[in-house]
């Protein structure tokens, strides 16, 4: 039987479920309070029994509450929500209202908003709308990525259990978190109605959104819609990163920003054959392998852009390293041992010992890269981009067994630029854009070269003193009876400055899985006691921002403003919860 909780309340939600579909245009799912009636979207069967939940007339099978996260889980891994592939869109929804009813059983009121008809909707759910009580706010994503490598030991899309360990999409990133936080507030709500206490102790709010793997769009829209359903947020709490090894527990205190960059070479006005016209002018692809070769020094990781290390924010590591422990020899985080997991013949040239491991952490997490992610012969198309506005594409096409003699007329390389804090964005692709400019006048070639940004996010860094931080230590500390290690990450995510601007509030990041647990890649998993445990962390937090009351006055003054329109631009986030 496919359940995830107990009680007689949650089998009267059951009863209470009725079909409602979104009506095929962008907008908002009609809202429903708690268990009146419960809101729905899509074209499927609503009063189907659905994977995972309590949402079934059936009598409830006995099993303890970490019992039923763990099948939980399984179900929310069978659902292939898949966000960047289209013909997975019913999925995508399927998983929307998956997590819809598991925040209905809790009793929140819960609303699912598309802003564009072609995206997946977000989840928005509230839990008590107390002012005297503080309020949190709990980010998460439903959608995965693709599961299509080779290496898979198991069905992505089935959750198997395999010594100690959940293998499965989505089950780090980031369906197990999500429900571990889902399950701390049912515990704590169930705890409640035992003790005859009127309601939680403080308020609890939830988006999940389903494009995170597909560059979050339309989510700033679907927050500033909605601002209401957060009011009086003071902290935002995410669990969307790894621990730096295998055994400490840590917490996450600064990412690097990210930009996705084309830079596009065109020529000929059709492709052309190699052997009948070969050598006679200047290729594309040369001329991009030619520009893409000048952006690092050679043999080394240095980026060559003129200024590009301005503003760069000097002693981003020094608070990580001395919580690592390295100078007395760090047990979480060898050379050898991250070498030997990236799979490498060999590191970048490094100093001796620690100085070397020093270093290695720095390129890791606090100093800009530069990376070429992909090379492809492409050609610019017009069609239609989100929100039905006219927006270039580039059709891109591999080699066959019938294209190895063919020069392409226009070649793509792709670049992933990672910056850190202090950085400002604008400034790095100006210097980017001019660098590609001048190496291109220097090739004195008639090709024409452009260079296009796709996507940017900017990076997010908390303010390791404060009252936050100190309290999800705590939390920490309870659950696993050591203090976390302090740590940074190479990786970028977007949404934690965009919901510190919009919200005026801070982040915390509370990582679950391990190092190991391979997020987007084959034999994704996550530890069964991390996720119990991870379970354990968020209710002693929301234990704890519960007894901190509401502060007197405004939480939060303007925050400053975002740096783009791209996409999913975040904001630079400051030092502290006050600007």
């Amino acid at each position: 039987m496919r359940m995830w909780g107990c009680g007689q309340q949650m089998l009267l939600a059951a009863a209470q479920l009725e079909a409602t579909e979104l009506a095929g245009v962008p907008g908002e799912v009609p809202l429903f309070h708690g268990s009146q009636a419960p809101c729905h979207a899509g074209n499927e069967d609503y009063n189907a029994e659905a994977p995972g939940c309590t949402l079934s007339k059936r009598r409830l099978q006995p099993a303890n509450a970490d019992q039923q996260l763990e099948q939980c889980l399984h179900e929310f891994v069978r659902i292939k929500s898949v966000s960047s592939e289209q013909r997975l869109k019913d999925q995508c929804l399927k998983a929307a209202k998956f997590v819809s009813k598991l925040l209905e059983s809790l009793g929140a009121d819960v609303k699912l908003v598309r802003t564009y008809e072609e995206k997946n909707p977000v989840v928005i759910g509230r839990l008590g709308r107390d002012p005297s009580k503080p309020t949190v706010t709990f980010y998460g994503h439903y959608d995965v990525q693709p599961a299509e490598e080779p290496d898979w030991k198991t069905d992505p899309f089935e959750c198997n259990a395999i010594n100690e360990y959940l293998y499965g999409r989505g089950c780090s990133d980031n369906k197990g978190p999500m429900l571990a936080f889902i399950f701390a507030v049912k515990e704590m709500v169930e705890g409640a109605k035992s003790d005859g206490s009127k309601g939680l102790p403080l308020n609890i709010c939830f988006i999940f959104e389903g494009e995170e793997e597909n560059a979050s769009v339309g989510f700033r829209e679907t927050l500033m819609s909605n601002l209401t359903w957060f009011e009086g947020t003071q902290v935002i709490i995410i669990s969307n990163t790894n621990w730096v090894g295998e055994n400490m527990p840590c917490l996450t205190y600064g990412m690097r920003g990210m930009l996705s960059v084309t830079i596009q070479v065109s020529g000929p006005q059709r492709d052309v054959h190699s052997g009948n016209d070969g050598g006679v002018f200047c290729e594309p692809m040369m001329d991009l392998v030619k520009i893409i070769g000048t952006l690092l020094e050679p043999g080394k990781t240095t980026i060559r852009i003129p200024d590009f290390y301005d503003q760069v924010a000097p002693g981003l590591i020094d608070f990580a390293w001395d919580s690592l422990g390295c100078q007395q020899g760090c047990q979480e985080f060898s050379r050898a041992g991250y070498q030997q997991a990236l799979g490498v013949p060999s590191l970048v040239s490094l100093a001796p010992g620690n100085q070397g491991l020093r270093e290695l952490l720095e390129l890791r997490w606090a100093l800009p890269s530069l990376s070429v992610v992909d090379m492809k012969p492409c050609e610019l198309r017009v069609g239609q981009g989100t929100g039905s506005v006219t927006s270039e594409r580039l059709a891109c096409y591999r080699f066959g067994p019938t294209r190895f003699s063919v020069i392409p007329k226009t070649a793509v390389g792709k670049l992933s630029v990672r910056f850190v804090p202090r950085q400002d964005p604008n400034h790095i692709i100006a210097c980017l854009q001019k660098h590609i400019e001048s190496e291109h006048a220097r090739l004195g070639s008639a090709n024409s070269v452009r260079m296009i940004v796709e996507a940017m996010g900017n990076w997010w860094e908390a303010e390791t003193g404060s009252q936050w931080i100190r309290i999800a230590e705590e939390a920490i500390y309870k659950e696993w009876g050591c203090k976390p290690l302090y740590v940074r990450e190479g990786g970028t995510m977007p949404v934690a400055a965009v919901c510190e601007r919009i919200l005026k509030a801070p982040a915390i990041m509370i990582p679950m899985g391990q190092s190991s647990d391979s997020p987007h890649l084959a034999n994704e998993r996550i530890r069964r006691t991390n996720l119990i445990k991870g379970k354990g962390v968020i209710k002693h937090l929301l234990q704890s921002i519960a007894q901190l009351g509401v502060p007197c006055g405004p939480a939060h003054t303007q925050w400053p403003g975002g740096v783009s329109d791209l996409p999913m631009t975040g904001c630079p986030c400051h030092q502290g919860s006050e600007s």
